[in-house]
């Protein structure tokens, strides 16, 4: 395993893991947002960025807030829109041409792509799409935001490394990734 560097910078006024995998001599510069209870460091995202890595390409991801290594209550995030502006600002301060995201870190990657100018492509890992949302879903959800805000109601299946991986190795892997938190 390749260890990146880490540098602790502040985004949206919250102290930020910041993981780089720099070559000496780098193509383009890739930013990696990864998923949901997830980190930079975990297997998907760092997987991806070591083979990006080995060809060239400079990769950064950053822990997001309530993640791995950046302050925050585990696993809380504000809303949405938080989160696609901490990705905006991430990518803002590194000037990446390219994105990668896993899981809900797709879906980063995609709102993020069409703010920043510097994009010139994305690279989706199993990406957590869904292209419409009912109008009584985003009702439900928006309420629910706001009377139990640090409820979890998103089911542990969904963080299921099982889910994730066929491979047995990489399913511990990830099961111990995620007890470490970064």
């Amino acid at each position: 395993m390749l260890e990146p560097t880490l540098e602790t910078i502040t985004i949206a006024g919250t102290p930020t893991a910041l993981h780089s995998w720099t070559p000496k001599t780098s193509k383009a510069t890739v930013v990696g947002y990864h998923g949901f209870l997830a980190h930079a460091r975990y297997p998907t995202v760092r997987y991806a960025a070591e083979l990006l890595f080995q060809n060239g390409f400079t990769v950064v991801a950053a822990d997001m807030m309530g993640h791995g290594q950046s302050e925050g209550l585990k696993g809380y995030l504000k809303s949405s829109q938080s989160v696609i502006d901490w990705g905006v600002q991430v990518a803002q301060r590194v000037k990446p041409q390219f994105l990668l995201g896993s899981s809900m870190g797709g879906t980063i990657a995609c709102c993020v792509a069409r703010q920043v100018p510097s994009v010139k492509g994305i690279c989706l890992l199993a990406p957590m799409l869904q292209l419409s949302v009912s109008s009584v879903a985003q009702s439900l959800l928006w309420g629910l935001s706001h009377v139990i805000p640090t409820a979890e109601i998103i089911p542990s299946s969904s963080t299921s490394a099982e889910k994730q991986y066929r491979d047995a190795e990489r399913r511990d892997e990830c099961e111990e990734s995620s007890t470490g938190g970064g």
